[in-house]
Formats: C-alpha cells, sequence, structure tokens
C-alpha cells in the first residue's frame, strides 16, 4: 500500500526549496554580469511570495484567534521590510534623502516583528482578552520607529558626516540604535524561553530541539556572512532575509511539534477515531463519518428532538453545532443486560441466608453442617467489604442516588468478583491445586465488567498446568482490593497473568496520577505464600509485579 503523504510536511519541504532556490538565484545574477535587470529583482520576488503564501496558511491553519492576528502582523511587516528594501537598491543612487528614509522605514518591521512574536507566545494556551496590558508595549516600540524616522533632526539613531556626506557608507551608531538592538534581543530571548516553559508536554517536548537549531543556524550563518562576507564577495541572504525566515521557520516548527493549535489534519482525526459519530449540515446532508459510525437516515437526523429511539438497545442523540448537528448513537445493550443482571443478584442475595439455614436444618450429621456453614461463613467474612460495597450501590439505585447506568455497572464489578473469589473457596475446599484457566477465567470475566464500568481494561494471559488454590485466591482477592483502590481514579488497566507448574506472574499497568502504596495486610497475604509484590511509577503509569511459586505451601 503506498504510503500517504502528510501534506503540510510536503508545503514545508517546498518552502525550504523555494528558500534555498532564491539564494541560488541570487548568486546566479551576482556571477552572471550579462544577466537582465529584472534577474536582480527575481530572488525578491520569490522571498515575498514565500512570505505571502506563509502568511495566508496560518491565516486559515491557526485556531487561536489571537496568535493568528500576529503571525499574520507578521507576515505583513516582512513583507514591507523586503518591499523597502527592494525599492530601495532600485532607486537612482543620487536620490539621498529618499534613499535615507526608505532605510529608516526598515526599523518599522526590525521593532514590530519581535514585538509580535513576542505577543503571540504570551497568547499560547490562554483565553482571548486576557491580559491585554501587554499591548502597552506597543508605545515603546512606536516611540523607537518614530526616533529613527525624524533621525535627521536629532541622529540619535544614526551619526552622519555634515551634510549626510556619504551617508549610507560613513556613519556610526547612536544611542538609540542600541536600545534598538537590546529590545530586539529581549524580546526574541523573552519568546524562546516562554515557548520552551509552556512546552509541557512530552511529546512536544521531545521535539523541542527543532525549534532550538533552528535558532543555532539563523545566528550561526549570520555570523559567518559577517565574518567571511558571503560567497565571493555576495551575502547570499542578507540580514532581511535572515531574520523574516528564521521566524517564518522558528514558528513553522512550533506549529509542527504542536506547541502552536492548528487545524491541519482534523478532518482525518475525526474520521480515523473509534467515536461512534456523524456531522451533518443544517440540510441533513453528512460532511463527516468515523470508522465506527452507524448508518443514520436523513430523516432521522432532521427528526425533531435531541434524543430518538431507534430500538430497544440503541438511542440516537444530536446535539446542534455551527452549521449543522453531531450525531451519535449509544448501545444500551449493555444496560439492559446489567438491569437484568442486577434482578438476579437481588435475588441471589434475598436467597442467600435462606439457602444456607435450609441447608443447615436438612443437613443430619452436624460434622457435615458445621463444616458447610464454616465455609460459608468464610467465604461471607472474606467478601464483607464487597458485600457491604454492593449493598452500598443498591441502595444508591433505590435512592437515584448518582448516574444509575454507572451504579449498575458497579454493582455488576463487585457481583463478580463476589461470584469468582466464591467459585475459587469452593473448589479450594475439595482441591489443593486447580487448573491454572479457573485463575485466567476469573481475572477476564473481572476484566470484561471493569470495561462495562467505564474502565479502558484489557486482559492477556499464559497460563497452562495446575497451581495452588490458596494462591489463586491470593492473587484473585490481590486484584479485586486493588480494583476496589483505583476503581475511581483510573481511566485505564492492563492486567497479564503468566502461570505454569513453576511460577505465577501477575503485572497490573494502571492509568495514575501520583504513585500508589500497596497496603501492608494485602501485602502480607503474598508475602506469608512466599512470594513478592514490587511496584513502579513512570509517565503517570503505575505498574504492580506479583510472583510466586505455583506450588503449595511457599514451595
Amino acid at each position: 500500500m503506498v504510503r500517504k503523504v502528510d501534506k503540510t510536511k510536503l508545503l514545508t519541504v517546498i518552502g525550504i526549496i523555494i528558500f534555498l532556490f532564491g539564494g541560488a538565484v541570487r548568486i546566479f545574477s551576482h556571477l552572471t554580469s550579462s544577466v537582465d535587470n529584472y534577474m536582480e529583482n527575481f530572488d525578491v520576488i520569490i522571498f515575498s511570495g514565500l512570505i505571502i503564501g506563509w502568511g495566508v496558511s496560518v491565516s486559515y491553519r491557526i485556531v487561536q484567534k489571537n496568535i493568528r492576528i500576529c503571525l499574520v502582523i507578521s507576515a505583513t511587516l516582512m513583507l514591507l521590510w523586503m518591499a523597502l528594501r527592494a525599492i530601495k537598491y532600485n532607486s537612482p543612487a543620487d536620490i539621498n534623502t529618499y534613499g535615507r528614509y526608505l532605510w529608516y522605514s526598515y526599523y518599522i518591521a526590525m521593532v514590530f516583528l519581535p514585538l509580535m512574536m513576542f505577543f503571540a507566545t504570551l497568547n499560547i494556551g490562554k483565553p482571548e482578552n486576557t491580559n491585554n496590558r501587554k499591548y502597552l508595549l506597543i508605545i515603546p516600540a512606536a516611540v523607537l520607529v518614530l526616533l529613527v524616522m525624524t533621525n535627521d533632526l536629532h541622529q540619535l539613531a544614526f551619526v552622519f558626516e555634515p551634510d549626510f556626506h556619504n551617508w549610507n557608507k560613513q556613519y556610526s551608531y547612536g544611542p538609540v540604535y542600541y536600545v534598538i538592538v537590546v529590545w530586539i534581543f529581549i524580546l526574541v530571548l523573552s519568546s524562546i524561553v516562554l515557548s520552551i516553559n509552556q512546552c509541557r508536554i512530552s511529546a512536544t517536548r521531545k521535539k523541542l530541539w527543532i525549534p532550538i537549531v533552528i535558532i543555532l543556524v539563523a545566528i550561526i550563518y549570520t555570523v559567518w556572512n559577517n565574518l567571511n562576507h558571503g560567497y565571493s564577495g555576495l551575502r547570499i541572504y542578507n540580514v532581511p532575509e535572515v531574520f523574516c525566515f528564521a521566524s517564518i521557520a522558528l514558528w513553522e516548527s512550533l506549529i509542527q511539534i504542536g506547541l502552536v493549535p492548528s487545524n491541519t489534519g482534523y478532518g482525518n482525526f475525526f474520521n480515523a477515531s473509534n467515536l461512534n459519530a456523524l456531522i451533518f449540515d443544517n440540510e441533513g446532508n453528512m460532511k463527516y463519518r468515523s470508522k465506527n459510525a452507524a448508518n443514520v437516515s436523513k430523516n432521522v437526523v432532521l427528526k425533531n428532538g435531541n434524543s430518538v429511539v431507534i430500538d430497544e438497545n440503541i438511542i440516537l442523540k444530536k446535539h446542534n453545532i455551527k452549521g449543522g448537528k453531531a450525531v451519535w448513537t449509544e448501545d444500551i445493550s449493555a444496560i439492559n443486560r446489567i438491569n437484568r443482571e442486577l434482578s438476579e443478584i437481588k435475588e441471589q442475595i434475598s436467597e442467600y441466608n435462606v439457602i444456607l439455614k435450609s441447608e443447615a436444618e436438612l443437613k443430619k450429621r452436624r460434622a457435615a453442617v458445621t463444616e458447610q456453614n464454616k465455609l460459608y461463613d468464610n467465604i461471607t467474612e472474606f467478601i464483607r467489604p464487597q458485600l457491604c460495597d454492593l449493598e452500598n450501590i443498591l441502595k444508591n439505585i433505590e435512592n437515584n442516588s448518582g448516574d444509575i447506568s454507572v451504579n449498575y455497572a458497579r454493582a455488576c464489578v463487585v457481583n463478580v468478583y463476589i461470584k469468582r473469589i466464591s467459585n475459587l473457596f469452593i473448589m479450594a475446599k475439595s482441591r489443593k491445586m486447580l487448573n491454572a484457566f479457573e485463575l485466567e477465567n476469573s481475572i477476564r470475566e473481572l476484566a470484561e465488567y471493569i470495561s462495562v464500568y467505564g474502565i479502558s481494561c484489557s486482559f492477556f494471559s499464559n497460563v497452562s498446568g495446575e497451581i495452588s488454590a490458596e494462591k489463586s485466591i491470593a492473587i484473585f482477592k490481590f486484584i479485586g482490593e486493588f480494583i476496589r483502590l483505583k476503581m475511581n481514579c483510573t481511566d485505564a488497566l492492563l492486567f497479564n497473568l503468566k502461570a505454569d507448574n513453576k511460577f505465577i506472574d501477575l503485572k497490573i499497568n494502571c492509568d495514575s496520577k501520583n504513585e500508589m502504596k500497596i497496603p501492608d495486610d494485602l501485602l502480607d497475604d503474598i508475602t506469608k505464600l512466599g512470594g513478592n509484590v514490587t511496584t513502579e511509577y513512570d509517565a503517570d503509569t503505575l505498574f504492580v509485579f506479583v510472583r510466586m511459586q505455583s506450588g503449595g505451601d511457599g514451595i
């Protein structure tokens, strides 16, 4: 299958090629003295076209309004700088005042470009109309530009010979010039530092070297160009090109690594997502559809109301958005199944004590009755925390307290744990060794109901042979208590069980915002049987490892 080329990356490569081509054109026009006059300006046309293309691109791509405005203004300033430079060097040499004021005009872009960069950096991740006081920096910027434009009156930016003799070659710098240099340095450095500080996402931090390399390349080239006077006496890229395209490359890198939000690829993200959703326009025409979405007719979309019952297990939901509707279906078959199972659970719980009493009365031999009651008492005591949890959940359901579907799902998780741990206890009464598949099936069913509860839960296993019944119970209890502790504070769980005739290895991966200490009483259940428990925490993930020998008596 042919891999689809990333459009944004392709355009970036094309932009780099065009920029390099502009430099090649400048070298060619310098080395070929017979070239027509228009060739000397062709490189400026190339650079200007590249700036215009980038400005139009960011006006469509950048989501945040404040950043978009700053970048479009930056592109306009770059274009102005290139235009002023082209006009200056294509004007008659004897128009001194005209050429000098064109030169002064360069500083409009030189002063305001770093300021726009600083404004855009401050706006990353911030809501609109936040900290509008920062725009007061426009005042000192305007003052600096005004001082440069009126330099003929006071010569505080550039000091010339009397009567401006040979002004474009014989001049020195005044205090205003150095203030502008400090202004540019502080704003650019502040923008870079702010970008680094706001780069909190680990995946983005790993790509932070890209803008740093761009800055270093621009600095190295500028120093080299000034020290070596370019190529054959020609500076391939002058200060305007280096400054402008270093700014473009810097911002484009911040966009590409995800620090600056853009709308690139939103449609593809939606189509490839696991959402069960569609987007329609106001006329009921489908515009976007995720891969898991069911077919929805136009008549159903245009029907009044935000919910439409398709059948007893499917409900269609609608929500108005700008320009149309977002539509998705909800499968409530799991909820219906939970309702049926909860009815059975209630009956089982109500009949539980009756069965025990009936069995006790029917047993003729006291030893058998005592032994049977002892087993049930042990099970009841062992699962008492879960029984209390289940009782509280059922009360919440009866009192309509909380989200009923969440309560049902949680009740099913607790019920499955009670059922499976009780089953292991009963089998352990008659056998010291159990088939490893009993533990595997218990964990698998528990994982399935955890997924119904809303936690992304996966289970992988590789088991064979027989393992100690006592250790099977200890492992399953460890899992149940771990789930009980983390059920309300995690979004994802993964269980990996490996068991054979020698060892039992359990690995739990848990999405967790903080590190967790396993309770001592839970650790004791494992260590008493010769096992050990270790934990690791890395990148918002808790790893728990349990290992013990498969045989009985910790051997």
